[in-house]
């Protein structure tokens, strides 16, 4: 099956919506690349909200940097970071459980062979 085709669409939320909330923000340096774990994040309130911090990230998400991907910024997210925010520089790849579990889907896109044909169809600055 192709990625597409078991991966559900996510959703986006502007913090400044809600400038009283708080939340933890995941911007692409907070990705270890050797461990592919989210190691570092950022506290705001949704008044203090980076322009990026717009998308919704659960449990089970697996997010892939879109800027540089061959640099291998992937992580799983776990349930310290439901409901968070993470950055628009991220794609959000939401497993469909119905046809794929949430692991392996981080398996799959966080394989050299992945990155590797990735890195042969990326083109400039393309996202």
């Amino acid at each position: 099956m192709r990625l597409g085709d078991v991966i559900n669409k996510t959703k986006q939320k502007n913090p400044k919506n809600t400038p009283d909330w708080e939340f933890k923000y995941i911007d692409v340096s907070g990705i270890n690349r050797e461990m592919l774990k989210v190691f570092d994040y950022k506290s705001h309130t949704g008044k203090d909200a980076p322009s990026r911090a717009q998308k919704l990230i659960e449990t089970g998400d697996v997010v892939f940097a879109t800027v540089r991907p061959t640099l291998k910024r992937v992580a799983l997210i776990d349930r310290n970071f439901n409901d968070q925010i993470c950055s628009t520089a991220f794609c959000v790849l939401r497993a469909n459980i119905k046809k794929i579990i949430p692991l392996f889907v981080y398996y799959s896109v966080s394989r050299e062979c992945f990155i590797d044909d990735l890195g042969k169809i990326q083109k400039g600055v393309s996202y």
